[in-house]
C-alpha cells in the first residue's frame, strides 16, 4: 500500500477470541495471539508505517517502512531503534512490503513481487543494492516473504491473486536466489474453505506470515480482518483465531526469535507504529 507522504533524511528517520483445532490445544501460535502480549511499545514516528519484520540477532529486530529503502535494527529489551542504514544514495524509494535475512544480506519485498538485495549496513551508513524480478507480478500483488525450504528458497505470500482461479486461495511461491531468474513456482495453494469463516474468505488478504521450516508449519495474518490461521505445510488448519483490535489495529509484520518469541509489528494508523511480543506457547 502506498501513502502520501514528504521525504524524509535518513538522519532524521533515525531519531524520530481463539479456537483450537485438530485436538492441538492452546499451545499454538496462532491461539497465543489471542491473548495479552507480553510486552508492547511504540516506535518512532519514521516507523509508524512498519511494514516487515526479520530477526537480527537473539534480542533484536530489523524493521522497515512501506515507502524507503531504509533499514532499522530494535532493541527488544531497550525498546528502541539502536541502527538504521539505507539503499541507495539518495534512498530507494518503493512499495515495501516485507524483509528477509540471509548470511550478511537483508532482503526487501515490493508489492509486485521485486526483492532487494543489500548488505547489512552499519549505523547511518548507505548501502549499495541489486534488485530481482521474481517473475510473481502477474500473478499476484505480494505481501510476505521468508526464507524457504531450501537455502537457495525464498517463499513469497500472496496478498490478493490476479487470477480468477486463485480467488479465496492461500497462495505461496517459492523464488530461487541462485538464479535470479523471474520464475516461480507454486509452493501453496489450498482454497481457504476450512481455513477461514466463510464470511471472512473475501476479505481475508495475509498480510505478513512466520515459515517455520524445522516444524513445517505456518503461521499466517491477515491485517484487514484481524484473524491469525496457523496451518502444515500442506495447509491443513492447526488453529485458528482472530486478533483483539485495540492490541493490534494493523498487524503488518512477524519475526520468531531463536528463543521461541513471537514478535507482531503494527502500523500506526496516523499514529505511532508498536511492536508487540508474544512468550512462546505453552
Amino acid at each position: 500500500m502506498r501513502h502520501a507522504a514528504p521525504a524524509l533524511s535518513l538522519l532524521a528517520l533515525i531519531f524520530l477470541a481463539a479456537a483450537p483445532v485438530h485436538g492441538q490445544g492452546a499451545a499454538t501460535f496462532a491461539a497465543s495471539l489471542a491473548q495479552v502480549p507480553a510486552q508492547q511499545f511504540f516506535l518512532p514516528q519514521g516507523l509508524s508505517e512498519v511494514s516487515g519484520l526479520a530477526v537480527a540477532s537473539v534480542d533484536t529486530v530489523y524493521a522497515h517502512d512501506d515507502e524507503y529503502g531504509i533499514v532499522y535494527e530494535i532493541d527488544l529489551r531497550q525498546e528502541k531503534v539502536i541502527k538504521a542504514f539505507a539503499l541507495g544514495k539518495p534512498t530507494v524509494k518503493d512499495d515495501f512490503e516485507d524483509i528477509a535475512v540471509r548470511g550478511d544480506y537483508v532482503y526487501l519485498l515490493t508489492s509486485d513481487g521485486r526483492i532487494f538485495e543489500a548488505p547489512k549496513g552499519e549505523h547511518r551508513k548507505r548501502v549499495h543494492y541489486n534488485v530481482y524480478d521474481t517473475g510473481v507480478e502477474d500473478r499476484c500483488e505480494t505481501e510476505g516473504l521468508a526464507n524457504g525450504p531450501t537455502d537457495d528458497e525464498f517463499l513469497i505470500l500472496c496478498k490478493k491473486p490476479h487470477q480468477a482461479t486463485l480467488k479465496e486461495h492461500l497462495v505461496i511461491y517459492a523464488w530461487n536466489l541462485r538464479d535470479h531468474l523471474p520464475t516461480v513456482t507454486t509452493w501453496l495453494d489450498v482454497p481457504l474453505d476450512g481455513l477461514v469463516e466463510e464470511l471472512d474468505q473475501a476479505t481475508f488478504h495475509p498480510s505478513a506470515f512466520v515459515w517455520r521450516r524445522e516444524k513445517g508449519t505456518l503461521l499466517i495474518v491477515s491485517a484487514k480482518n484481524h484473524i491469525a490461521i496457523e496451518t502444515d505445510q500442506q495447509g491443513r488448519l492447526i488453529s485458528r483465531t482472530r486478533l483483539r483490535k485495540d492490541l493490534h489495529p494493523q498487524p503488518e509484520g512477524l519475526a520468531l526469535m531463536p528463543d521461541g518469541r513471537l514478535i507482531v509489528g503494527d502500523e500506526g494508523q496516523r499514529g505511532r507504529g508498536k511492536i508487540s511480543v508474544y512468550a512462546p506457547p505453552r
